[in-house]
């Protein structure tokens, strides 16, 4: 049979729906479907998205959703009908460049944060943890030992003909002058220079891979005040797909990881949050952040020659030792679920986010620990105690965490709000930790 013109433009509209719901959600409730499968069944219906998906059936994308995606092609709207009814006659796609494309979530609408990639079962995040009982997986662990290209001094890759250059040689004399101060430390750090996402093979497990440089931390300072100073025309010409990684600004990586307590049977577990220390070269001073915060560097590194490799496993494991005392080893480190890699737009430096919960099997006894235990392991005084000015620890419920969330999140490191959101929705479920940061937006 030939199909008209309407009936592949009924079938775009209902993709349109779905590409909707996994740009506000990263959900792909109908991921079995393929274009080989339904290539000649275009005037057939299709499923409609289930309505556990949709967090707030009133709000203006999620109605543009439902419609678009109505499972008699028939009844669809046309992409007009669509642009006139839910976004009043102006295309969404013509809005400024960096409408949408920043991470939010209810009344946290001001994040500078760019989410690359998130790895997620699916059925997990929908439901949680708590109800499906099924544990996030994150990133396969073999993807995040990747290559890195160490040379007999630093990358300080720079535009060739570059009108920032003496701009950058005053900043990079800057910055070593602070770090023969002891302002800061000039320790090596790993550059994030090529990242690319691959979903290979019939299940299409989701892969990541990324490639890596040994630059230093004066280098990356002197850039990045470069980057802080350009105006938003600039950063975009700079990257114009975000998801593309600049190469000369690229010039570090860095760990997020979030702590869930073990308080033993029956008891609820705590989320910590430490609040950074303020003092002279700190990152952020005085703001909260989410269990360790950890750049790579020469300890994450194995091997010789080209066959290099950083091992971002080992930078989280690290971070929870030097920053909060928590001593993971062994089969403990396969608990660490790494789950999103982010850019931090207003700084630009790309990071990888996740969580451990001691609470999982994996994690041999004696690490399954709790708030107290941590208190007193971080009061004892771990490797960069000096870091972080205090711990909070806050009981991991719903209610409480976005009560918190509520009334500190202004205070928080950028990428802290991501974390503390991914790490809500791995257990209580996408739609309720939505529908929770909503109800706060109404009422604040």
């Amino acid at each position: 049979k030939s199909h008209s013109m309407t009936d592949y433009r009924k079938g775009d509209v209902y993709c349109f729906g779905l590409i909707m719901l996994f740009t506000v959600s990263g959900l792909k409730p109908l991921a079995e479907l393929s274009s080989s499968s339904i290539q000649d069944e275009i005037e057939l219906p299709t499923p409609s998205i289930p309505k556990e998906y949709i967090g707030d059936p009133n709000d203006i994308i999620a109605k543009s959703i439902i419609e678009c995606t109505i499972d008699t092609p028939e009844k669809r709207p046309t992409a007009e009908d669509v642009i006139e009814k839910f976004y009043r006659g102006k295309n969404p796609y013509l809005s400024e460049a960096d409408e949408g494309e920043l991470f939010s979530c209810g009344f946290m609408d001001k994040t500078d944060i760019f989410v690359a990639d998130s790895c997620t079962d699916e059925d997990a995040s929908q439901k949680g943890f708590f109800e499906s009982r099924i544990r996030p997986s994150g990133y396969q662990h073999d993807d995040l030992s990747c290559p890195i290209q160490v040379e007999s001094k630093p990358c300080r890759d720079r535009y060739e003909n570059w009108d920032k250059e003496e701009e950058y040689i005053a900043n990079y004399q800057e910055f070593s002058r602070q770090a023969k101060d002891k302002i800061i430390d000039n320790n090596p750090t790993v550059a994030l220079k090529r990242l690319a996402f691959a979903r290979p093979g019939e299940d299409e497990c989701q892969r990541v891979e990324m490639f890596f440089k040994q630059s230093e931390y004066v280098h990356h300072r002197a850039m990045r005040k470069i980057w802080m100073s350009l105006n938003e025309q600039q950063k975009q010409d700079a990257i114009p797909n975000k998801a593309d990684v600049n190469p000369f600004f690229s010039n570090t990586f860095g760990l997020h990881v979030a702590i869930l307590t073990d308080e033993g049977p029956g008891n609820p577990q705590y989320f910590v949050f430490p609040q950074r220390a303020k003092r002279a070269g700190m990152s952020a001073p005085g703001a909260f952040t989410c269990g360790a915060v950890e750049s790579a560097s020469t300890p994450d590194i194995k091997g010789e020659g080209t066959s290099r490799r950083v091992d971002l496993v080992n930078t989280a494991v690290r971070g929870l030792r030097e920053e909060l005392g928590l001593e993971l080893s062994g089969s403990d480190t396969e608990a660490v679920c790494l789950t999103t890699i982010y850019l931090k737009t207003d700084t630009h430096e790309w990071g990888l986010c996740g969580f451990v919960d001691l609470t999982d099997d994996r994690i041999k006894p004696e690490n399954h620990i709790s708030a107290d235990n941590l208190k007193d392991r971080f009061s004892s005084g771990p490797k960069d105690k000096f870091e972080h000015q205090t711990l909070t620890f806050v009981k991991f419920t719903l209610e409480d965490m976005v009560d918190f969330v509520f009334e500190n999140h202004d205070n928080f490191a950028s990428s802290a709000k991501l974390v503390v959101v991914k790490v809500l929705q791995a257990f209580f479920g996408w739609s309720r930790v939505q529908r929770e940061f909503e109800s706060r937006k109404v009422t604040s």
